[in-house]
């Protein structure tokens, strides 16, 4: 009974019995896409942008840039205007070969 008249409602301090966890770095990704695939998806005259990607579905959401890539000598069926943060030499001829256009945009 003296025990019950003598409590407080204070929990006693805890001591860490670890370190706490390291604090986790956001690593940037960049979805890696071919040009077939906007050829696929897109209808020709179409703005292609990091944004229109994602809303397709076609890069992850958590993508903050994209590099895209062609094959030697593809031949795009379609125009595109083309905002990117990176291209390969390839895919960029074939843009402007099929009439479109390149526009290389920060990260």
């Amino acid at each position: 009974k003296e025990e019950l008249e003598n409590a407080t409602d204070e929990m006693p301090a805890l001591e860490p019995t670890a370190a706490p966890a390291p604090q986790r770095q956001s690593v940037p990704y960049v979805a890696q896409l071919d040009l077939a695939t906007i050829d696929k998806h897109f209808a020709g005259g179409a703005v292609i942008n990091l944004i229109s990607l994602k809303q397709r579905g076609i890069v992850p959401i958590t993508a903050s840039g994209m590099h895209i890539t062609a094959s030697p000598n593809y031949q795009l069926s379609k125009a595109f205007i083309v905002f990117t943060q990176s291209i390969s030499p390839e895919a960029k001829a074939s843009i402007i070969a099929a009439g479109g256009a390149v526009i290389i945009t920060p990260n």
